[in-house]
């Protein structure tokens, strides 16, 4: 008689992450390690990510902006929150992943108080920029989605002035003078946005939400 197979890293993390994240809203990315929450205009991210060299997890939480359209998620504000747990036995790596996937639950109810309205992201987004070009483009979305059009175009500058000659850094320096160059006031400027919102949505596989909606204030969606 054939026994049962032992139960993987992979199977640990998901029962512990099935007791934590379902009941704050979060859904698994198919068979993968990865959970996220869908806040409309933005992503909440867990990934409980596995080392190359051996088996077991790290711990991160992430937000995923929905303002540049792309195929798959990224980790645009992002933070280790645990370090490698790793993987020496089925009852050890259970305890491990139970206390994983329960600061997962709680690192999301902090980050999205954290960015709890679009003023607080936009905010957060323009102090923290650090000649990065991505957070330079996030910011002067996040800008834009608020109508502050001078304070987008100051990102939009600060953008094009950034140093770093590779072809998708070009191709984002383009996009962004693109679409504030659209924006010409504030009711346009949040269309903009709303749009590649939309597009980013669409490519995730994400269900459609009308503009309007996109933007209400969490207890309101």
């Amino acid at each position: 008689m054939q026994g049962h197979r032992a139960a993987s890293p992979g199977d640990l993390i998901a029962s512990s992450a099935n007791v934590y994240l379902p009941q704050i809203g979060m859904q698994r990315k198919g068979r993968t390690r990865i959970w996220f929450k869908d806040n409309r205009w933005w992503l909440t991210v867990v990934e409980f990510q596995p080392s190359s060299w051996s088996k077991g997890t790290y711990l991160n939480v992430a937000a995923n902006w929905l303002w540049h359209a792309k195929d798959h998620l990224a980790f645009d504000v992002f933070e280790r929150v645990e370090g490698f747990a790793d993987f020496t036995d089925s009852r050890d790596f259970a305890i491990a992943a139970n206390k994983y996937a329960s600061r997962a639950a709680k690192e999301v109810q902090a980050l999205e108080r954290k960015f709890s309205t679009l003023s607080s992201v936009a905010n957060h987004l323009r102090s923290n920029t650090e000649g990065n070009p991505w957070h330079h483009y996030h910011a002067m979305m996040a800008s834009l989605a608020n109508g502050e059009l001078a304070l987008a175009r100051t990102q939009q500058q600060a953008l094009s002035r950034v140093q770093h000659d590779v072809p998708w850094c070009t191709e984002l320096k383009v996009q962004a003078k693109a679409i504030l160059s659209e924006a010409a006031d504030t009711a346009s400027a949040r269309a903009v946005v709303s749009r590649e919102v939309a597009s980013a949505r669409a490519q995730l596989g994400l269900s459609a939400i009308e503009p309007p909606e996109i933007w209400l204030p969490r207890d309101e969606a």
